[in-house]
């Protein structure tokens, strides 16, 4: 019972960080995104090494995922602090102006735009004939352009996007752009093996005719 007593309890989950501290924190994070988009897309002559591609295309992926979880935390601020302070944000004097959500959505629309820019600069756009897109990267730049694609993904079938009257089916407008984005990406991939492919190709076709020329 003396050691109930005198026990400590588990120290209480840290508090959300400060609504304006997070907003400032966007700031930055998509500042460094969007500087690594335009390196990809832009400014790919500076990348002189394959190694170089892959770094830049990890953290441009990686800078897409935490801004996406920077808008998270922005909703979960704003709904904590509501009602604490922000007159004009929690109703006050008269006004029904929630400035705080129209932030959230302002900075939501803004990181799945960028989100969708970056996925374009990866795996090429979706209307693009030609395919476009990076070089092959690697494992490691591949496994982040696939995290590219999940995210883009997960924007498609994001809670509350795209449903009718609160239902969980998914609207035509979500379903075809999943499908454009699979597409998007099945074309990369095609164009990524027949790169793999061309040097092996090239050492058959040299060795067929070799083989001709002996005959």
């Amino acid at each position: 019972n003396d050691y109930i007593q005198d026990a400590v309890p588990p120290p209480s989950p840290p508090p959300p960080a400060p609504f304006d501290d997070l907003f400032q924190q966007y700031h930055v994070c998509y500042q460094h995104a969007h500087t690594s988009l335009f390196t990809l897309s832009h400014d790919s002559a500076s990348l002189t090494t394959p190694a170089e591609v892959t770094v830049e295309v990890k953290k441009l992926v990686q800078r897409v995922e935490d801004l996406l979880g920077l808008v998270v935390e922005l909703g979960r601020a704003r709904e904590e602090e509501l009602t604490v302070h922000d007159g004009v944000a929690s109703g006050e004097q008269g006004s029904d102006v929630d400035v705080r959500k129209e932030i959230v959505q302002h900075c939501t629309d803004r990181a799945e735009s960028l989100a969708n820019e970056a996925l374009d600069a990866l795996i090429g756009k979706a209307e693009a004939s030609s395919g476009g897109g990076v070089a092959d990267c690697g494992a490691d730049g591949q496994a982040s352009i696939a995290r590219a694609v999940e995210l883009n993904l997960s924007i498609c079938f994001k809670e509350g996007s795209g449903t009718r009257s609160g239902s969980e089916s998914h609207t035509s407008t979500q379903i075809q752009r999943a499908e454009m984005i699979a597409s998007q990406y099945a074309k990369y991939q095609r164009k990524m093996l027949r790169s793999r492919s061309k040097s092996a190709l090239d050492n058959v076709t040299s060795i067929r005719t070799t083989a001709k020329e002996r005959q």
